[in-house]
């Protein structure tokens, strides 16, 4: 698959995308490798995050890099750990995330950031995890707020956790 893109980032599910020199275009690729979480390690929440929200709407942590492209994608949830860190004895880390949902209409944003905050608050302690990611405890630090803009038609909605994991076996 190729599509326009300029630059590099992550699209969602680990999805890259990377501009060919050659081509001028981006040819989508895989980034994560082998088995997700590695054992012993600390989850990448961005990347748990797109693996719980997708079915709801696409996910991305990276958003895409023009306003054609991302009008595209829409609507769609913004994912980022902006924060947090292992607590005294490095057993838990704890991130700060957000998730923005954008979308054409105001209502259709808050459904979205209402479905996000669900899927978010009942996924600790939930059978096989997050795609193998055992999730140990979340709170909501913030409620939906929607996010103003000199543009009435940007619709974003903005929602804060904090989800706690230990090393993942």
């Amino acid at each position: 698959m190729i599509a326009a893109f300029t630059g590099t980032g992550i699209l969602a599910n680990s999805t890259a995308y990377n501009t060919a020199a050659a081509t001028g275009a981006g040819a989508l690729t895989t980034v994560v490798t082998g088995a997700y979480p590695e054992p012993g390690e600390f989850p990448d929440w961005e990347h748990v995050l797109i693996d719980l929200l997708t079915p709801i709407a696409y996910t991305c942590q990276t958003l895409p890099p023009s306003a054609e492209l991302l009008a595209e994608k829409l609507p769609l949830l913004w994912v980022q750990r902006n924060g947090g860190g292992l607590d005294f004895n490095a057993i838990i880390d704890t991130a700060q995330v957000r998730v923005i949902a954008m979308s054409h209409q105001r209502a259709d944003s808050w459904r979205l950031a209402r479905q996000a905050r669900e899927a978010i608050l009942t996924c600790p302690g939930a059978g096989s995890g997050v795609n193998g990611v055992r999730v140990d405890w979340c709170e909501e630090i913030t409620g939906q707020l929607e996010i103003g803009d000199m543009d009435p038609l940007n619709r974003d909605v903005e929602i804060s956790f904090r989800m706690m994991a230990r090393r993942q076996l």
